[in-house]
């Protein structure tokens, strides 16, 4: 009720109110999903630091934006956020656009439902297609649904499409999920998708992965490794942008901000490459005009430079060990002796042909593991 109060006595709040948000304004509609797939990417926005206005509760309709508005925004009439990101139902993510245009639509499925509103499904897929035509930098479809992914040629020139869908391995699933197109006709047929979309691919029941390419996916796979080792354990990235200060940081800081702060270093694969647990493959261009090969280069000098740094870490804790079972031993009346280099090289010959021989004997490849042992200075 607030809301629409607000909207009959001043219909261009919205306008007002959300002019001065500098990473934009995305809107997420689609039949299904809306308000959990909202959640997901605000909890994902505010864990790398943005203030992001959303409306969590109350209706998806514009007034039900507003409403959410009124309990945050100041004297000024100017909401205090970097970015909103808001849940709208298709007929009135319209009617929002028709006062703000959104700079990214995330459209994601279209089904029957509601039809004393909508009646039938091509209407509610061209109210998707309108959307995307007002959206000023940015649409995300879903490619596997062809009423939607079809929207791709209604975005206006200089906006990016980029796509979301489902790894090929669970293809076989669609049909339950989706709304069958029988549009046969016009010889649609959805995209490839590129290495800039992300396919959903499930390892279980209850966990999955999302797959993504180089570049900026090639970031996002190391990234995964570094900043979630409990859920990915192996990653190839292709021609990563690893530190978002040397790539392209006029865009960076559309996104992250400007003056750089310590999130950039707290984001940065180059500065957590000491994290790394799982295997990683790391790929590079040498004349790639797109990514500084350097970035790629950064990553592995780190690497190679954490690698040092752990030894010393492990000689380090070696020795305390040493100390405290030499300490523990001594505390038992136990004497300790100390070998000198030649006492040390007899002591080594004499267990080569006992305990050394028997271990080779008893153990499988128990050589094997005894010369990897005695190879280690």
């Amino acid at each position: 009720m607030p809301g629409l109060v607000v909207e009959r006595v001043d219909p261009a709040f919205l306008t007002h109110a959300l002019a001065d948000l500098a990473h934009g304004i995305v809107v997420v509609t689609g039949t299904n999903g809306k308000t959990t797939t909202t959640k997901m990417l605000v909890a994902i926005l505010r864990e790398h630091g943005r203030t992001v206005f959303t409306n969590p509760t109350g209706s998806n309709f514009t007034r039900g934006v507003i409403s959410s508005m009124l309990a945050e925004i100041p004297l000024s009439g100017r909401l205090e956020a970097d970015m909103a990101v808001l849940e709208l139902d298709e007929a009135h993510a319209l009617k929002f656009a028709a006062a703000v245009k959104p700079t990214h639509s995330l459209l994601l499925n279209v089904a029957r439902d509601q039809l004393d509103r909508f009646a039938e499904i091509d209407h509610t897929a061209k109210l998707l297609a309108e959307l995307a035509e007002r959206t000023t930098i940015g649409v995300v479809l879903n490619i596997d649904d062809s009423f939607v992914s079809r929207i791709a040629g209604r975005v206006r020139e200089g906006v990016k499409v980029t796509y979301f869908g489902v790894d090929p391995s669970i293809a076989d699933r669609l049909p339950e999920l989706q709304e069958a197109d029988v549009r046969f006709a016009d010889g649609f047929a959805p995209p490839a998708p590129t290495a800039a979309d992300g396919l959903l691919k499930p390892t279980d029941d209850r966990t999955f992965e999302v797959r993504f390419g180089n570049s900026a996916g090639g970031q996002s796979a190391m990234g995964a490794l570094l900043f979630h080792p409990e859920f990915y354990k192996a990653a190839v990235a292709n021609s990563g942008c690893h530190d978002n200060r040397m790539d392209k940081i006029w865009w960076n800081e559309q996104w992250m901000g400007w003056p750089v702060g310590p999130w950039y270093e707290e984001s940065s694969n180059v500065d957590n490459a000491w994290r790394l647990q799982g295997k990683l493959l790391l790929v590079v261009g040498e004349m790639d005009k797109n990514v500084d090969p350097a970035s790629t280069l950064q990553v592995a000098d780190r690497l190679i430079k954490a690698g040092k740094d752990a030894q010393k870490f492990y000689e380090d804790k070696a020795e305390s060990v040493d100390a405290a079972t030499i300490k523990a031993y001594k505390d038992h009346g136990v004497e300790i002796k100390s070998l000198s280099d030649q006492e040390f090289d007899q002591w080594i010959a004499v267990a080569k042909k006992s305990s050394y021989a028997e271990f080779a004997k008893d153990v499988p490849d128990g050589q094997k593991l005894i010369d990897e042992a005695m190879s280690v200075k």
